[in-house]
């Protein structure tokens, strides 16, 4: 073989295999998508699932793009005749990683540099953006967010459990996570504060591990490969949001799970996720309708109750072989009980009981309390709402579970 003859190979070779990594790409992405990504807007966490990273946020990416791969022109211009055979393949990879990582970094560091309150993710379908914290505007009014570096709104904690901590974990939604509340005011915090001031010489944690607009699916999800590492003593589940009516089951939501090892990788990548976005948004265009709320008659559950049944039986036997006790929460509501959250109270009281959990009806205990200023909205609770949910919640802790 002359020369001339494997400088041509070597070319042939290197548009292959750019031409092989662009085809994967795209079919990777394509396949990572679901249009039930695609929901109503007036959810933010919808949104921001959709329009992620936040656009604006690609801008330093692209003119890093733009110098890294002019001054690749230019070394090849200046040096590239003088440089031959293998060592041609070498510097072209090495060019095509600087691009690359130069262009991630740029995207990366312009997202930290005002990251939004969720990302989307695989299969819990978003999660809080670890190590997000300062003020955010939810119930109307300012209020202070910390998230650590695990996605829990919480302090510092360690994945292994201190000798000595009792450790309780909450998963959920918005009304668990503290819409509209300070740090402190949630009632995770307020149940670990009065737990450590009533039993003196203990320690507890009770970590706040729920996102806004979670359902049991993806608590599921999110407890089977993430929550199970803390190793809670005791297990919080507190959902409103699976009888929703929706475009399309959380379940089809999800990438398959097949490509979810990947989409993990991939999720971090800020090339990525910003051509996720622009494909997304191009079926938003030819999709309009799903920008709307669903009308009535149509649509289906988020999670139907057989499914939520299943989503709690894979918690609680995953719990079985830990030796973590489950309370399930019944969450109270300021708006009276219609068919379906009576049918889904009753779904969880049974799976509850099936499994020898704990199952605390807040919904039925605050009924005719004659109290006011409860709630933000039908089921949000207020600052009174959440330090009456912490006391409910403390004394039958301490009642049942806690001696």
């Amino acid at each position: 073989m002359n020369a001339d003859f494997l400088r041509k190979l070597n070319s042939a070779a290197i548009i292959v295999i750019g031409l092989l990594f662009a085809v994967i790409t795209f079919f990777i992405v394509k396949s990572g998508l679901s249009p039930g990504f695609i929901l109503p807007s007036p959810n933010p966490y919808y949104s921001e699932a959709v329009n992620y990273p936040p656009p604006g946020s690609e801008k330093p990416g692209i003119i890093v793009l733009m110098w890294t791969s002019f001054a690749f022109i230019l070394f090849n211009v200046f040096f590239g005749s003088k440089i031959r055979g293998w060592k041609k393949a070498i510097s072209v990879v090495v060019w095509v990683l600087i691009i690359f990582c130069s262009t991630e970094y740029a995207i990366d560091n312009a997202i930290r540099k005002n990251p939004p309150l969720h990302r989307p993710h695989p299969a819990f379908l978003w999660e809080l953006f670890p190590g997000r914290s300062g003020m955010t505007n939810t119930g109307n009014a300012v209020r202070y967010l910390s998230v650590n570096k695990y996605g829990f709104r919480y302090g510092d904690v360690q994945e292994k459990k201190p000798d000595g901590v009792t450790r309780i974990m909450v998963i959920g939604d918005s009304a668990a996570f503290g819409y509209g509340m300070n740090q402190d005011e949630t009632f995770s915090a307020l149940v670990e504060k009065q737990l450590n001031e009533n039993h003196p010489g203990r320690k507890f944690e009770v970590i706040n591990a729920a996102v806004p607009g979670y359902t049991s699916f993806s608590s599921r999800n999110f407890f089977i490969e993430k929550g199970i590492k803390f190793k809670p003593d005791i297990l919080i589940i507190s959902h409103n949001n699976d009888p929703d009516i929706d475009w399309d089951e959380d379940k089809n939501r999800a990438a398959p799970a097949i490509l979810s090892p990947v989409l993990k990788v991939l999720y971090r990548s800020g090339i990525y996720m910003t051509l996720r976005r622009e494909m997304l948004n191009r079926r938003y265009k030819s999709n309009p309708h799903l920008k709307d709320e669903v009308p009535p008659g149509q649509g289906v559950w988020r999670v139907s109750a057989s499914d939520m049944k299943d989503n709690l039986e894979a918690v609680f036997d995953l719990c079985k072989k830990n030796n973590i006790k489950i309370v399930v929460i019944s969450m109270p509501r300021a708006e009276e009980e219609d068919f379906p959250i009576e049918f889904y109270r009753k779904t969880m009281k049974k799976a509850a009981d099936a499994y020898g959990g704990y199952f605390l009806d807040l919904y039925d205990q605050w009924q005719d309390t004659g109290e006011d200023d409860l709630f933000l909205d039908y089921v949000h609770p207020t600052v009174k709402g959440n330090k009456k949910l912490a006391r409910d919640l403390t004394n039958f802790l301490e009642t049942n579970i806690i001696k």
